[in-house]
């Protein structure tokens, strides 16, 4: 199966998107947020001229270095850390990362041509298939743009929207071998564990909430989705690991995100995770030992136990003025969740079929539509929808044909169609779009995908 579209041409046009809707922002909003790219991106000519210059060698060191950096910073977003304050605007690290990502991938890959792979007519779907939807996607989001009545928040969701496309875009073109993913999954998968750490530290002796959470002013149901791959790869590793220091340190860090994982309340994050894990389960059964399965048992009776039976007075305190200061709020949360729907599917029917414009759904004091599907299709549109849903039956269906050849590594490949499984589950309660965690947790899993495609071993 060949592009439709020439490589070279679609990086052409991925940075005069970037170039011009910074342009179109600055101009018409006069806010440096949106013209941070346009900026960065001329900034950094000079350095991209300057790195190609280096030889290959070095180049890819420095690449590394930044996706590094780039996977630390998205993966901090839960914390007050990966953040700068432009003109009073706060912005993620690893947006800002985003130009120097884009110019070193094009540097490398004019330089290094790869050719994909397809195993026994099983064809992963070109990268470039994602981005045509991606492009196809932002058509109804401007043309429900010029029938929103607050159109300066309209064009700021959708630049928003377009600029953590293309850092999933690049993002998951750029890991081409399977050691780098491996890196960078493990940077993510550790970065998770000591956040967690510390917001059970904070938890226990110097709390800030009545729920665990990583900041002063924390996303609860966000966080918690940001563990669940990390928590589906460690048990992972639990099945399969063999050598008994590492098996050690993967059981104290399991039960480590698995206490915090309880400790956030989040309920559809705790739902999207029980069905994943039962997924993986399903995918997994033929390599599971019954002495793994009982390991992993023992350490659920550990972490409920830690919570009923042993009874810690912190832990136990905070847990019973949770209950009784919660309570109630607890059971309006599911009624107001439910209002939350219906008011969107009233929105849904004032204009079905181009929307109302992105962040117009924000009304009535209400701040998130709390379903994905529900905001996409209230903001832009029936045709916005179906293309989302499109990309994520592409995107998932190459993560399938990818799996056995990731399930060397740890059963990797079933981690990821779980995790996906899940995504797509925690997007019933939860308008993750603008979020920049969840646009590049579908990059590292794409990422994976660009491995396997790019492999000379896909059989």
């Amino acid at each position: 199966m060949q592009n439709i579209v020439s490589q070279r041409y679609l990086n052409i046009i991925l940075i005069l998107v970037i170039i011009l809707t910074g342009c179109v922002g600055w101009l018409i909003v006069w806010d440096f947020t949106f013209g941070i790219m346009l900026g960065s991106v001329i900034g950094l000519i000079i350095l991209g001229l300057i790195i190609f210059r280096i030889n290959h060698f070095q180049t890819r060191i420095f690449q590394e270095i930044i996706l590094g950096l780039y996977v630390l910073s998205f993966s901090l977003t839960r914390t007050d850390i990966p953040w700068i304050t432009l003109n009073d605007v706060r912005v993620q690290i690893h947006i800002i990362l985003l130009p120097i990502l884009i110019i070193s991938y094009l540097i490398y890959n004019n330089k290094h041509k790869n050719v994909e792979i397809y195993n026994n007519g099983k064809r992963i779907i070109p990268f470039t298939i994602l981005l045509m939807l991606g492009f196809l996607a932002t058509i109804p989001l401007f043309v429900s743009h010029m029938f929103a009545e607050d159109k300066v928040s309209s064009l700021r969701s959708i630049v928003e929207i377009i600029i953590y496309f293309v850092g999933f875009y690049f993002f998951a073109r750029f890991v081409d071998n399977f050691n780098l993913w491996k890196k960078l999954l493990w940077i993510y998968i550790i970065t998770s564990i000591i956040v967690v750490t510390v917001s059970i530290f904070n938890y226990f002796y110097s709390p800030f909430h009545y729920r665990l959470g990583p900041s002063i002013i924390p996303v609860f149901n966000q966080f918690a989705f940001s563990l669940v791959l990390a928590i589906l790869f460690l048990m992972s590793v639990l099945i399969v690991k063999r050598h008994i220091l590492g098996l050690l340190l993967s059981f104290l860090a399991y039960l480590i995100l698995l206490l915090g994982f309880i400790l956030i309340y989040s309920r559809g994050a705790w739902l999207a995770a029980f069905i994943g894990m039962v997924v993986y389960g399903i995918l997994s059964i033929r390599s599971i030992k019954p002495q793994r399965i009982i390991l992993l048992g023992t350490m659920l009776v550990l972490v409920v136990s830690t919570i009923i039976i042993l009874r810690p007075p912190i832990l136990w305190e905070r847990l019973e003025v949770a209950a009784d200061a919660n309570s109630r709020r607890f059971e309006d949360s599911s009624l107001s969740r439910l209002s939350v729907y219906e008011l969107g599917l009233d929105l849904v029917t004032v204009s079905p079929i181009i929307g109302i414009g992105w962040g117009q759904e924000l009304v009535d004091d209400l701040t998130n539509a709390h379903n994905s599907y529900i905001a996409l299709w209230v903001g832009s549109g029936i045709f916005s929808l179906l293309i989302f849903i499109l990309f994520l039956i592409v995107h998932g269906r190459n993560l399938w044909i990818s799996r056995r050849y990731l399930n060397d590594y740890y059963l990797a490949g079933n981690v990821l169609f779980s995790a996906f499984i899940a995504t797509i589950l925690f997007m019933l309660f939860q308008n993750t779009f603008f979020d920049s965690f969840f646009w590049a947790f579908l990059g590292l899993q794409a990422a994976a995908v660009n491995v396997y495609s790019l492999s000379s071993n896909t059989n």
